[in-house]
């Protein structure tokens, strides 16, 4: 089965715009990713023998067929456009962390009918391929391909860590860009625009902090 985090399709004419602004997008995996192999086949019975003079021997067993193969991965997506979409994206993460990482997993896909113009300011990182096959003419101006350090993402905290190459990489005239993170810090914190669903801005949230024991 296939995974997708974003799956935007039409199903006619005429496209339809979207935009995608400061998202943060990880561990995307299909369930079904590792079907087992099809069971070997049993072997044929051998033939009578003929009842001739003299009599015909028995023909021998038939072979054991080979088991089959592994069945395909699902596909998985951090983004995926498809039919009549046209869309834009602009400083989001698309991450993924799962180690090792999975086969046939693609960051950013497009439907052959739909249309992905831009990519700008934006980290994929992790998957398989970060682009699918037909995304190689989109303008990636300013986007990366690096660990974004998320400060614990096993425990879903998907803030930035202080050395995160997300931080001030974004791009500050993005359209639909939110006046404050999931935190309700308020963007830009300083001059730049961090990539992702939160800025940095120094400080250690507040369900995560972290207790220094007493000596």
């Amino acid at each position: 089965f296939n995974a997708s985090a974003v799956s935007i399709s039409s199903s006619s004419s005429p496209y339809k715009n979207w935009t995608f602004t400061n998202n943060t997008i990880t561990i995307i995996f299909s369930n079904d990713s590792n079907p087992n192999k099809g069971l070997k086949g049993t072997p044929g019975a051998g033939g009578i023998a003929g009842e001739g003079t003299p009599s015909g021997t028995d023909g021998a067993m038939g072979a054991v067929s080979a088991a089959g193969s592994m069945g395909v991965m699902g596909q998985s997506n951090g983004f995926y456009t498809g039919p009549y979409i046209s869309a834009s994206f602009y400083n989001n993460i698309v991450s993924n962390l799962l180690n090792p990482v999975f086969t046939n997993t693609t960051g950013v896909f497009k439907h052959p009918d739909g249309v992905i113009s831009t990519f700008n300011h934006s980290n994929v990182f992790g998957w398989q391929k970060n682009y699918g096959d037909t995304l190689s003419g989109i303008d990636k101006t300013g986007s990366i391909s690096v660990d974004p350090q998320f400060l614990d993402y096993t425990n879903e905290n998907y803030h930035l860590g202080s050395t995160s190459p997300c931080i001030d990489s974004g791009l500050n005239s993005a359209p639909s860009i939110p006046s404050v993170d999931l935190d309700g810090v308020g963007r830009p914190f300083g001059s730049i625009i961090d990539m992702g669903a939160y800025e940095y801005d120094g400080t250690v949230p507040e369900d995560f902090t972290i207790f220094i024991p007493l000596i």
